[in-house]
């Protein structure tokens, strides 16, 4: 995959390890969020391990049918289960969920103050900023009463 992408694009005339290592956790991260799509799509408890993986080959010339099948069967384990069930349950318990993705909130403080002459965001409009979808939605019933209640005080000012 490596030489792949060397061979795809033009890097660097001498390369170095922090290229390298870069290029390896771009890998790495679209190859996860692969799998992941996969998942979302393709998993039916329901099915079993050869019926799932004839649907989704028969639907998607990208996947390979045998790499698939490891792939399902791995799904199906006792231990990815119970990992699965783990780590439903602790997003089910997050209380305040934001939306802010990978970014970190330090960062996206320095962007928007950036955008207001290196005026700093306060907590409130950190908040607000975090708890708000792409589409102007608001995370959740709880965040969307905060939210109101923290324009409210911003209008007060």
């Amino acid at each position: 995959m490596y030489l792949l992408v060397k061979s795809k694009f033009v890097n660097h005339p001498n390369e170095t390890n922090e290229i390298k290592n870069w290029i390896f956790q771009s890998i790495g991260k679209k190859w996860k969020e692969w799998k992941g799509s996969l998942k979302a799509c393709a998993y039916d408890p329901s099915l079993t391990v050869d019926e799932i993986v004839a649907q989704q080959v028969k639907n998607d010339d990208r996947v390979n049918p045998t790499q698939f099948k490891e792939l399902v069967t791995r799904w199906f384990t006792p231990e990815f289960q119970s990992t699965c069930g783990v780590k439903r349950m602790s997003r089910s318990k997050m209380k305040e969920p934001h939306v802010s993705g990978t970014k970190s909130f330090a960062r996206l403080a320095h962007e928007m103050a950036t955008k207001n002459n290196d005026i700093h965001p306060t907590r409130g409009e950190m908040y607000i900023k975090t708890r708000t979808r792409k589409d102007g939605s608001i995370v959740d019933d709880n965040a969307t009463q905060v939210v109101a209640s923290l324009k409210k005080l911003q209008m007060t000012l």
